[in-house]
Order: C-alpha cells, then structure tokens, then sequence
C-alpha cells in the first residue's frame, strides 16, 4: 500500500486527518463499548468500523454505497489501514456499529456498552 500512499499523496484529506487523529487512544474506549460476548467469531476492529463510519458520513453514502467504495477507493482504504486483500466490513457489521454507537449514547455514563467518549475517558497524555 506504500505505493497507494505515494500516488494519492500526502495533501490527501483522510491522509491529513489520520495523521492528525490518536487512533490507538479511541481503541480501548470502542473495545470496551462494543459489548461483544467473546463467543464466536472475533469480528471486526472496532476502529475500522468507526473509520468506515466516518468516511461513509463525511462522503454522504449510504452503507451499500460505503462498501462499495472501500473495495475501489484506494484513498478509503488507506484511511481505514486495509490493504488490498484485507476482508472488507459489510454493510451489515457497519449498520451494526452505528447501532452500537447510537445505543450507547443513551446509556448512562460509566456503563459497560457506553461507547459516547467520557471525559474521565482521556488521560492528559492522549491529548
């Protein structure tokens, strides 16, 4: 994907906010929210969702749309650190993320599946 990186360039706008964004600080927070079992199948990384999440929204597509796009835009890809064979969420596990995330505002805070960010979340350091 190096090359990928090369072509698009580094004035790319997702390339700009990626490197702007503590990904690794929201990890912890959306694992811990995610209110998975541990039965089954591992699933797919939280932060990838949000990131799909996220271009999805800022592109205004829908979720058909935002799957499609992370199979042909090198630029998603990229932003999402999936590689070229890397299995590619579907709209379903996307739709299942905001759902989550859109659930866990309504809980109250310090819950278990609260995925809304607290501040007693965010250590000083991460800022």
């Amino acid at each position: 994907m190096r090359e990928a990186s090369e072509r698009i360039g580094a004035g790319d706008i997702l390339a700009k906010i990626d490197s702007l964004m503590d990904w690794r600080a929201l990890s912890p927070i959306l694992k811990r929210g995610s209110g998975r079992s541990g039965c089954g199948s591992p699933g797919y990384d939280p932060q990838l969702l949000v990131k799909c999440l996220l271009t999805g929204k800022w592109h205004r597509l829908s979720d058909p749309k935002q799957e499609r796009a992370l199979k042909a835009r090198l630029d998603f890809m990229i932003f999402c650190g999936l590689d070229l064979h890397a299995p590619l969420p579907y709209e379903t596990a996307q739709c299942r993320c905001r759902n989550a995330l859109l659930k866990g505002r309504r809980r109250p805070a310090g819950s278990v599946s609260t995925l809304w960010f607290e501040p007693s979340d965010f250590q000083p350091d991460m800022l």
